[in-house]
């Protein structure tokens, strides 16, 4: 089947870009909903009736034009291609305008990740993407961007890609969280001082651990920016290219299966409250720490847990056991036997059939 959202491609060549919006909701603050610009660029010889990997890519101080050229390169007017090496490599490439106006630093807020998730679902339902090989990048601020978003949402990625950036505040926090491993390639320079110094403590953890597998690290020597607040000279390291490519065609977004599989994930933002099949309604106040009003030690995290057991088919326990307004528990047949009874516990109690549902599915 074609996408449901696939677009009349009769005019395409490959010269311009795709181009859509994703919508984002207005707050308290800023009462007014807000539309942010995507733009696409399909592989030479897109056919919609298969599968193809995809980045989703976050730009510095860059247009979003640029961030997309990156990837893809300039539009060879002799050969029709763009020749750049996602486009050598049959990548779906989109890139996000996720930045407000004059925005110079990554905000870890809810409008950044409702941007970058709604742009993912979006591209899943234009275009004909391999939901198991789609990769979130960024650079400078957008790797910022990428490793929170990345690391608060593990279930979406095949893996994260930050070419400069830091790890820090959330998703530091976050680099403890037990669960199915996510693969990370980090790019740095090694005049990245703030960089080097706010991300190792991730980078230690991932790197002697099975948290994240496939953690991998490149520092440069004599290389990068003494800030990385972003800008149009932010290091791009574009000779790593090919490498990161060939790290990415190894990579599959990791799935529950059968044979057991478990995660204890903290959590300190009531968006980060959902892990593959287990969702928690409303994360208690007591246990929130807001963006704007971030404190390095001031921290009571609340810890979501899920588990499939192994060696008891169709068993389920899932915590947090009596904080929250309840959750929702996600079944697919791909890890549960339907025609068999499914036992939940941990948060009440569940033992009985369960019928499939094309309406919950749609």
């Amino acid at each position: 089947m074609k996408p449901p959202l696939a677009p009349d491609l009769t005019e395409y060549t490959g010269e311009k870009p795709i181009e859509f919006e994703v919508e984002v909701p207005g707050t308290t603050a800023n009462p007014q909903p807000r539309k942010f610009k995507c733009l696409a660029h399909l592989p030479p010889q897109y056919d919609p009736y298969r599968r193809y990997p995809c980045i989703l890519t976050l730009r510095a101080g860059v247009k979003t034009e640029t961030q997309l050229d990156r990837w893809c390169g300039d539009y060879n007017e002799k050969l029709k291609v763009r020749t750049g090496r996602a486009m050598r490599h049959g990548y779906v490439v989109v890139s996000v305008d996720w930045k407000q106006e004059g925005q110079s630093a990554y905000a870890y807020s809810l409008r950044e990740h409702a941007i970058v998730l709604k742009a993912l679902r979006q591209a899943l339902r234009m275009f004909s993407i391999d939901s198991d090989r789609v990769f979130l990048h960024g650079h400078d601020i957008g790797a910022t961007a990428a490793y929170d978003i990345g690391i608060s949402h593990p279930e979406h990625w095949a893996g994260i890609i930050g070419i400069g950036g830091v790890i820090d505040k959330f998703p530091n926090n976050y680099s403890k969280n037990k669960h199915i491993s996510l693969p990370v390639y980090s790019v740095v320079g090694q005049k990245d001082k703030a960089s080097r110094d706010l991300s190792k403590r991730a980078w230690n953890e991932w790197c002697v651990t099975d948290r994240y597998l496939d953690c991998v690290v490149v520092m440069y020597k004599g290389r990068g920016n003494v800030s990385y607040a972003g800008g149009p000279h932010a290091e791009t390291f574009v000779e790593e290219e090919p490498e990161i490519l060939k790290w990415a065609s190894a990579q599959r977004r990791r799935r529950p299966d059968k044979s057991g599989f478990e995660f204890d994930c903290k959590v300190l933002r009531p968006w980060d409250n959902y892990f593959w099949f287990w969702q928690l309604h409303d994360v208690p106040e007591k246990n929130v720490s807001r963006p704007e009003n971030w404190s390095f030690n001031k921290h009571d995290p609340l810890t979501i847990s899920g588990e499939l057991k192994g060696n008891v088919p169709n068993r389920f326990i899932v915590g947090p056991a009596n904080l929250g307004s309840g959750g929702t528990l996600s079944l697919s047949d791909e890890f549960i036997d339907f025609d068999k009874k499914i036992h939940v516990s941990g948060r009440g109690e569940f033992n009985g059939f369960v019928r499939p549902s094309s309406k919950v599915i749609l």
